[in-house]
Parts: C-alpha cells; structure tokens; sequence
C-alpha cells in the first residue's frame, strides 16, 4: 500500500513540474537544460552561476552519474572529476533538485534520478515541447492570415 502511495506521490509531483513548465516560454528549457563543461571551473561557481544555491550540487552530480565523497566545492573543479572540456552535463530544474535531496535513502534518490531521466527523453515530454512549437508557428500563420484579410478589406 505505501508503494501505491509513493508511486502516486511521485507522479503528481512530475506532472506539477511539467505543467508549470508549460506555462513558461520554453518548456524544455525550464526543466532540464544542457551545460557545456569548462574542465578548469570550480564546482562552487559552477553551483553558484547554474544551480541558485550550492547545497544542490551533490544532487546535480549524482543525476549525472558522477558519484563523489567528501567534496570540497571551493576547490575541486570538473576536471577533478575526470570531465574534459565539451563533455555535457544535464542541469534539472531546482524542483527536481530538490525533490532529489528530500528523498531519503540513496536508493529512493537513484530511483527518482531514472525516473527524471526517462521523463527527460519520454516521447510525452519531447511531443509537449513540439505541440508547444507548433501552437507558436500557428499563431504567426493565423496573424499573417488575418492581416492579408484586413488589407483585402481596405482594397
């Protein structure tokens, strides 16, 4: 019964992260956005510049299995980590980060990071995102639609 509970649990928070990415401008860009790594940055700029608080950098890097122990962010830098210049890294949003970090045990934390992943490149989440592109091309075709309309009126 509490799997049942925590399966729905999760399904509702993924579909409140999804739906309030759709209202923003760019839906694939509001929950998951690519970085490009700078072998020589350090990880507490890094955190700082992309993440809004460091505190979310062990979460970052487990969701893109890299896997650390005692971890000075003030000096370790990707290259440290073993990453090179170009390698690119996934960046979650702040709420999956969080939900990330409230997740108990390592294995829950795992288990959220899949789950995240496949939502990432689901057929759903890729379809939203070329529904929401194409809703923006239709709304251009209507406008120069209704403005060739107007102008035949004035003819």
């Amino acid at each position: 019964m509490k799997s049942i509970a925590k399966v729905t649990l999760f399904a509702f928070s993924c579909l409140l992260i999804l739906l309030c990415g759709f209202t923003s401008n760019s839906f694939s860009e509001d929950i998951f956005k690519d970085y490009t790594v700078k072998a020589d940055e350090v990880l507490y700029r890094f955190a700082k510049q992309n993440l809004s608080d460091q505190s979310y950098l062990t979460e970052f890097l487990k969701f893109n299995d890299i896997n650390v122990a005692d971890l000075d962010a003030n000096k370790t830098s990707f290259k440290d980590l073993g990453l090179k210049d170009g390698d690119i890294l996934l960046i979650p949003s702040l709420d999956v980060l969080k939900s990330i970090k409230k997740a108990k045990s390592d294995a829950e934390k795992s288990e959220l990071v899949q789950k995240f992943k496949k939502i990432k490149h689901s057929d759903f989440y890729v379809k939203i995102a070329e529904l929401k592109n194409k809703l923006k091309e239709d709304k251009n075709i209507s406008d120069r639609g209704d403005n060739i309309s107007k102008d035949a009126k004035k003819k």
